[in-house]
């Protein structure tokens, strides 16, 4: 188990993270201190529910297209569709 030491950078005091806990720069966390001096750092709940989100929004859009871009396959498979020509005389009589 690392040990870190907290140090005075200006008015606050600093404990740096091991690079081995992988922690991204510029993560946000709250910062909790436990009637025994222990401290508890847990990522920002609302930078947590974004992601959650982005990533949820994210897989249901592949999701969607990957159902799409599978039906239109089947559908050229199939030979269902329609030519530029067959197109154009629709579209301009």
């Amino acid at each position: 188990m690392p040990i870190v030491k907290a140090r005075k950078i200006g008015n606050s005091l600093t404990i740096t993270i091991p690079k081995e806990f992988d922690i991204p720069q510029g993560q946000e966390y709250m910062v909790f201190k436990g009637s025994d001096g222990a401290l508890l750092f847990s990522p920002n709940a609302e930078n947590l529910l974004e992601e959650a989100t982005d990533d949820l929004i994210r897989e249901k859009l592949i999701d969607e297209l990957g159902v799409t871009i599978d039906h239109n396959l089947l559908e050229l498979e199939a030979g269902h569709f329609v030519t530029i020509e067959e197109m154009e005389a629709e579209l301009l009589g």
